[in-house]
């Protein structure tokens, strides 16, 4: 049991450490998504990457949605396990 434990607390710390270092991408993503919005004397359009962009914007925040229900989930268990 104990062993079981130690393999999902270390799971746990990947996973935390993976989506750290997702954050500096997303930034970068929403940031270019931002000023491509943002240009002047520029029509806004739907090309491939705006699309691509958009699409990297939403898998990296899934992976947030995830994180934050691994820690709920870490809030959950029970302290004597």
């Amino acid at each position: 049991m104990k062993r079981e434990t130690l393999e999902v607390e270390e799971t746990i710390e990947r996973l935390c450490r993976a989506i750290a270092d997702k954050q500096n991408p997303m930034k970068l993503a929403q940031t270019r998504l931002e000023h491509r919005c943002e240009r002047p004397n520029v029509e806004l359009c739907r090309d491939g990457v705006q699309y691509r962009l958009v699409e990297e914007v939403t898998i990296i925040g899934i992976t947030s949605v995830c994180h934050s229900v691994d820690r709920h989930i870490v809030s959950l268990w029970p302290a004597d396990c």
